[in-house]
């Protein structure tokens, strides 16, 4: 009796801790800014990105086939529409064809900001080419859009910024510290040979520079009903990417002709081993910075999701399972490993003598790219297969949320976007600046957009385009942005 009791008494104090616990989980950042006023100077920066957009800088993992005019041809034009910037900042070339700028500021001592971009965009998928309301490349300007391939990844980041910068040259504002302008032009290219990024930023680390904050693509002001919060916006800043892997595997067989079939055949083993990694998947974590994504935004949700985020230490594997079962929350908590490209035989009555299938992982922190291979080989266990590493990256370093550099990146988005919860989190593609962390510490992977659930899904995707006045408020938030590190 006494043990039922007193389980019953247990029972009840976890309840009410829980509950309590859930109570007291409320916004910890209730702290309002006053909107920014900036007046933008040009009425020209929807048709700047026009002209940007129709210069086709498709890149591709093979430099060969990559049309290097269009990108000589985007420098020119970067020349002709902004000469302030030309006549101001120091320009280089790197790379053949990447691009840094320098902007001297007042006080060499003050630590200098860079502001990322990249010139190059993907393809669009052959065959979808008639799907778009818009020509991918016209560059085509309405009364409420830029459309074409780039608009949100990244020319118009980069417009935005050449355009904040242009103005405040034109306006004589001179900054504290140096400021650098970085443009790869080969992103897109995860793991290229002649990495623009990574030149650039081995170029810095040279001359001795280091990195007071470095900005890039990657985060931006999102509907909150992306993460269950009802009736507000959220902006994300990404404080660290996943680790990329393309790995390829191979299975090499007698082949021979389909009408008589052997049991041994590289496809069907190959699937064997698919099928396992499918069902098998790497466990699931919390890193810091998905716990600090989920501490913020559990915050502003409903009782029961408070309920259940603010008590991870007895429900953390509920909340685990119930990630995995969202595609873009699973991708927060684990490592993931997908099929995406396979070959066989050149004809439907041959069998392969060579089959390979080509892995694409993204790799959470604290593991690596090994591992993901010793994974993969303990999934092809008796199956006599060739594993090759085509490109990858680790896992970022993770920056740090705690410093004055992340408190201007929130205030900036406020000041812009209005007041609205501000989170880290964790980008699971990837960008360039993740080439930046020797000589960076607070690398922060915000957009200066506000972007909508059409907006987001067109990236990568077909009839991509920008809101005139999205693209203007990009500009606003690059010039506060200056002001707020850069100024006294």
């Amino acid at each position: 009796m006494y043990i039922i009791i007193g389980a019953g008494a247990a029972l009840v104090a976890l309840i009410c801790i829980m509950l309590i616990r859930a109570l007291m989980f409320t916004p910890k950042d209730n702290k309002e800014v006053e909107p920014s006023d900036i007046k933008l100077e040009s009425d020209k920066i929807a048709q700047h990105l026009s002209g940007a957009i129709k210069i086709k800088t498709v890149s591709n993992p093979d430099a060969d086939k990559t049309d290097w005019k269009e990108f000589e041809k985007f420098r020119e034009y970067l020349i002709k529409t902004y000469p302030r910037i030309h006549e101001k900042m120091e320009r280089e070339v790197i790379s053949e064809h990447s691009l840094i700028y320098k902007w001297k500021g007042k006080d060499a001592a003050k630590a200098p900001i860079a502001l990322l971009s990249h010139m190059d965009v993907v393809p669009v998928m052959p065959g979808t080419e008639v799907d778009w309301d818009q020509k991918a490349f016209s560059g085509h300007v309405d009364d409420e859009y830029v459309w074409g391939r780039g608009t949100q990844d990244m020319k118009g980041h980069l417009i935005a910024l050449c355009e904040a910068v242009e103005q405040l040259i034109g306006q004589k504002y001179v900054p504290e510290c140096d400021i650098y302008l970085c443009f790869g032009h080969n992103e897109e290219v995860v793991g290229s040979v002649g990495g623009g990024a990574k030149a650039i930023a081995e170029t810095l680390e040279k001359r001795g520079i280091r990195l007071g904050m470095v900005i890039d693509e990657g985060g931006a002001v999102v509907p909150g009903s992306m993460f269950s919060l009802d009736g507000s916006d959220l902006a994300v800043i990404g404080i660290a990417e996943k680790g990329y892997a393309d790995i390829k595997l191979t299975c090499r067989k007698k082949g021979g002709h389909s009408s008589q079939p052997p049991k041994d055949n590289g496809i069907v083993d190959l699937s064997k081993i698919l099928v396992k990694l499918d069902k098998r998947q790497m466990k699931q974590r919390f890193t810091y910075a998905v716990k600090n994504l989920f501490d913020c935004t559990g915050r502003y949700m409903n009782f029961g999701m408070r309920l259940m985020l603010s008590n991870l230490w007895i429900t953390k594997p509920l909340v685990l399972k119930a990630l995995a079962n969202s595609p873009t929350t699973n991708a927060l908590t684990r490592t993931t490993i997908v099929p995406t490209m396979a070959e066989g035989s050149p004809a439907g009555n041959v069998l392969p003598q060579t089959a390979n299938v080509s892995i694409n992982s993204r790799v959470l922190h604290g593991q690596k790219i090994k591992d993901v291979e010793d994974y993969i080989k303990k999934c092809a266990k008796g199956i006599d297969i060739e594993m090759e590493l085509l490109r990858g990256k680790e896992p970022s370093k993770v920056s740090t949320i705690d410093c004055e550099e992340f408190e201007i990146v929130k205030k900036t988005v406020k000041q812009i976007h209005g007041n609205m919860p501000v989170t880290p989190y964790l980008m699971v593609g990837g960008t360039d600046s993740c080439f930046y962390e020797n000589i960076c510490e607070k690398i922060f992977r915000v957009g200066p957009f506000k972007m909508t659930t059409e907006a987001l899904g067109s990236i990568h995707g077909t009839n991509e385009k920008i809101a005139i006045e999205t693209l203007k408020n990009g500009v606003r938030f690059y010039i506060q942005l200056i002001y707020n590190y850069c100024s006294k």
